[in-house]
C-alpha cells in the first residue's frame, strides 16, 4: 500500500514539474508519458506478485504446536505438573481457536476478555519450542514460561516470531491458571 502511494505521488510530482518546467518540447514530454507509463505498469506487476506471495505464505503456514512439555514433567514437582497441562490447553486453544477452552485457563472472566486478543481468528499460531521454564521466586506458586513461535496475521499476510510470557499460578482451590500472558 505504500509503495503504491509512494510511487503515485511520484508520478504526480514528475507531472507538476513537466508543467511548470520552462522547456515544453513535445518530444521530451512525450517521453515522460512513456517514463510514468512503464512505472506505473512495474508498479502493478509488483502488487499482483506481492498478493500471489501472501497467498503462498497463508498456504504454506502450519498452524499448530511442537512443544515437548513432557521434557519439563520430569523437572518438575507432582503437584506442579498442571501447570503444564494449564500452558498446553492455552497453546491448543489458540491453535484451535476454541474460545471455551481459551477462557476457560485463566484466572478470572475479566482477565480472558483482556486477553481475547490473541484470540482473534485473523491470527495462526504454530509454537515451537518453550524458552525458559522457572518457578518465579517474587510470588508464591507460579512459574513463568516463554514461550517461541510464529505467528501469521492473515489480515496483513505477515509472519512474525513470537516471544510469549505466561505465568501461571496456583490458586487457593489449587487450580493451576493463567494470570498473563505478554
Amino acid at each position: 500500500m505504500r509503495k503504491t502511494f509512494t510511487v503515485s505521488l511520484f508520478i504526480v510530482c514528475l507531472a507538476l514539474l513537466a508543467a511548470c518546467s520552462e522547456n515544453t518540447d513535445v518530444s521530451s514530454q512525450s517521453n515522460m508519458q512513456q517514463d510514468l507509463s512503464t512505472i506505473s505498469a512495474k508498479t502493478s506487476q509488483e502488487a499482483a506478485d506481492q498478493v500471489e506471495e501472501n497467498k503462498k505464505t497463508d498456504r504454506n503456514f502450519k498452524s499448530g504446536t511442537t512443544v515437548d512439555l513432557k521434557m519439563f514433567e520430569s523437572q518438575l514437582e507432582e503437584e506442579d505438573v498442571p501447570a503444564l497441562r494449564a500452558l498446553e490447553n492455552n497453546l491448543n486453544a489458540l491453535v484451535t481457536h476454541d474460545s471455551a477452552l481459551y477462557q476457560s485457563g485463566f484466572a478470572n472472566e475479566k482477565l480472558a476478555n483482556d486477553m481475547s486478543w490473541y484470540l482473534d481468528g485473523k491470527f495462526k499460531y504454530k509454537f515451537t519450542n518453550i524458552e525458559s521454564f522457572e518457578k518465579d521466586s517474587s510470588v508464591q506458586n507460579q512459574f513463568l514460561i516463554i514461550v517461541l513461535g510464529q505467528r501469521l496475521d492473515t489480515s496483513l499476510d505477515k509472519i512474525e516470531d513470537l516471544r510469549m510470557l505466561y505465568a501461571i499460578r496456583k490458586d487457593t482451590d489449587n487450580n493451576w491458571l493463567i494470570y498473563t500472558i505478554d
